[in-house]
């Protein structure tokens, strides 16, 4: 093989094919479009951008069957909003202010108020007469509006951490990295735990 056809590397200096798009030795990525579409499920990153990518996410997310373990655990979503609250402030530094403190703070009191509410609940219904049955439906609609003004905050505060995510990957690291928007939707901060996760360790 002649000069003209290899070249060397300039990560590591080895000899490589003129051609080449990935270095063999050291697994740098030589070819510009190649490394524009590495993505979540695409080419292995290398190790510098590997390596700050977990320091700049170490400790925003855990094993996700850990968090759905410990969040029916807790009754419902207390650890799940703990642990949104615990690392709101890393993720926004991180981020750039794409998960509202604020916003978690509301969820975590409406969902104080939604238990106090459902235990009120439980209560009347074990003494209820029919003169009290009105109070008792009342009381249902209260915990069901709680309920469902939570929820789409949640939902809101999932989708900003996404785009928070996505532009991070993007501006950051130039990976097109994509959340599914149908999987932010119905999993919420599930999901988004688990993108990070899959971030972390591409």
């Amino acid at each position: 093989m002649s000069n003209e056809d290899t070249k060397a590397c300039p990560a590591c200096a080895e000899e490589i094919k003129a051609i080449a798009k990935k270095c063999k030795h050291c697994g740098e990525i030589l070819d510009e479009s190649l490394k524009q579409s590495v993505n979540i499920g695409g080419s292995q990153l290398d190790q510098e951008t590997k390596t700050q990518i977990q320091k700049d996410l170490d400790g925003l997310s855990i094993h996700t069957g850990k968090l759905i373990g410990f969040t029916v655990a807790t009754g419902g979503w207390l650890y799940l909003l703990l642990h949104m609250k615990e690392v709101s402030k890393k993720f926004n530094l991180v981020f750039k202010n794409t998960l509202s403190e604020k916003m978690v703070t509301t969820i975590i009191f409406l969902y104080g108020a939604f238990l106090l509410l459902f235990s009120s609940l439980f209560s009347l219904l074990e003494q209820a007469s029919r003169s009290e049955m009105k109070d008792i439906i009342n009381l249902m609609s209260i915990t069901q509006v709680i309920s469902i003004i939570s929820s789409i905050i949640l939902v809101i505060i999932s989708f900003s951490a996404r785009k928070g995510i996505e532009n991070y990957a993007k501006e950051t690291h130039n990976i097109d990295f994509k959340m599914n928007p149908i999987a932010t939707f119905f999993f919420t901060f599930f999901y988004v735990n688990y993108s990070l996760n899959k971030l972390k360790n591409m």
